[in-house]
């Protein structure tokens, strides 16, 4: 007989392991907290919906770290006894939001599932006093549409193709004046 558990997991993680922060990173925690039992994985998967994965920078004796909490589905298969026969198998993890948003006007620039990829935007970002990161729970839920790196990319292209094209722009309006004699 199979079954689904809801469980929460929760690892900290230190400030050079970092680019590890995605969904999953939790997985080794050995003391998960049980929180929920299903038959049925539809019935874990709309409990797991009202969960959302939680990031939290502290600061130790050895530095920066991240206290990562998620959630996840995880299948396990019992016996008529009730006794494990078949390890487990996480399904499904809790979403995970990272903001990257613009000094100092706190205007949104993405939001992604992991670390890595929020860092590289954050690093590749020409705002004029940098950005910083939000983490997962304490980010409003309008917020939580998820950008991939990708997508930063190609909206950051179309953002530099369309301000050459306003610099252009002046530069034909001047020439055309010259042309007239009008400067």
């Amino acid at each position: 007989m199979k079954k689904y558990e809801l469980v929460g997991t929760s690892e900290e993680i230190s400030y050079k392991d970092r680019l590890d922060i995605k969904a999953g990173c939790t997985i080794s925690d050995e003391w998960p907290e049980l929180i929920s039992e299903f038959d049925s994985p539809e019935d874990a998967e709309a409990a797991l919906s009202e969960y959302s994965s939680s990031i939290e920078a502290l600061s130790g004796l050895l530095g920066t770290y991240y206290l990562v909490k998620e959630y996840s589905i995880r299948e396990i298969e019992y016996d008529a006894d009730g006794e494990i026969i078949e390890g487990c198998s996480h399904l499904k993890f809790s979403e995970m939001a990272i903001e990257v948003d613009e000094k100092p006007s706190y205007d949104t620039i993405a939001v992604v599932d992991n670390f890595k990829d929020a860092e590289e935007i954050m690093n590749l970002h020409e705002g004029d006093e940098g950005c910083f990161l939000s983490f997962g729970s304490d980010l409003p839920a309008e917020k939580k549409e998820k950008l991939s790196f990708t997508s930063f990319m190609d909206l950051q292209k179309q953002k530099l193709e369309k301000d050459a094209a306003e610099q252009k722009e002046p530069k034909k309006e001047q020439n055309k004046k010259h042309e007239q004699g009008l400067e």
